[in-house]
């Protein structure tokens, strides 16, 4: 038994599930309309989309980072006893895998996906406080730097400038 369309037919909500359509050329940029206009939807594989994709580094690392927007900043928040605080509460073991919240949709996923998920969740799990204040850098002023010793060499082991 097929599953039933929760909303009604395919074609009317995936353009090209079954049967080739004409996308426009801006709708599926970077890949070439020539080429995905021949082929439905549900038939496009890894071989199809893959080679026509120009990736660029810099979309998943970023080089330069944007300037943390300083209204609203409190300097006199970063201090030793809170910044101790905060790295005693862990808040990194948010990103630690649970059972109950798979890095995908299913927690059995086979083939290359498999191990492309697994490896991720390994990865995630050995590097999340790496990960975790990639993600959550807070500046220190030039004038704190001076003012605390304890504050330089936490900027330092972190390899963060001013």
């Amino acid at each position: 038994m097929l599953p039933v369309a929760p909303f009604g037919p395919d074609a009317a909500f995936i353009p090209g599930r079954r049967a080739p359509v004409a996308f426009a050329a801006r709708d599926i940029e970077p890949w070439s309309a020539k080429k995905l206009n021949r082929v439905a939807v549900i038939s496009m594989k890894i071989t199809v989309l893959f080679p026509e994709l120009p990736f660029r580094a810099e979309w998943i690392f970023p080089r330069t980072a944007d300037a943390i927007p300083r209204a609203g900043y409190v300097d006199s928040l970063i201090t030793r006893p809170l910044v101790e605080e905060l790295t005693r509460a862990a808040p990194w073991d948010a990103l630690a895998p649970t059972p109950e919240d798979p890095a995908s949709f299913r927690g059995d996923v086979r083939g290359r996906l498999g191990v492309f998920v697994r490896a991720l969740r390994d990865f995630v799990s050995k590097h999340r406080v790496a990960i975790w204040e990639g993600t959550h850098r807070f500046p220190i002023s030039r004038n704190q730097l001076q003012g605390s010793t304890w504050l330089s060499n936490f900027n330092k082991q972190r390899g963060r400038l001013v």
